[in-house]
């Protein structure tokens, strides 16, 4: 089952919705998608956030890893693209 994302974005999303306007040109997909469960948008960043810290306690090579794999197991393209972006990858994928 696909749920379609939100038209309207939820009133605590708008801030990172205007980031994303800014730096994208338009407010991407999945800002839309966590629209519907947006609690879980933020305890997620918050995770993210702490993992991708500086003195983070994994190494920066399992953090792209693991980033990775959860990226393909959720079959989400974007943080795919995210990930190997923010690895230094620069090759297209091949679909």
């Amino acid at each position: 089952m696909s749920l379609p994302p939100l038209k309207s974005i939820p009133l605590i999303l708008r801030p990172q919705a205007w980031l994303h306007r800014r730096h994208y040109g338009e407010v991407l997909s999945p800002i839309r998608w966590w629209g519907r469960i947006p609690l879980v948008f933020y305890l997620v960043s918050m995770f993210v956030g702490y993992l991708e810290r500086k003195r983070s306690p994994l190494d920066p090579v399992l953090r792209s890893l693991v980033s990775a794999r959860v990226a393909q197991l959720c079959l989400c393209e974007f943080c795919i693209d995210i990930t190997n972006m923010k690895a230094g990858g620069t090759q297209r994928r091949q679909r």
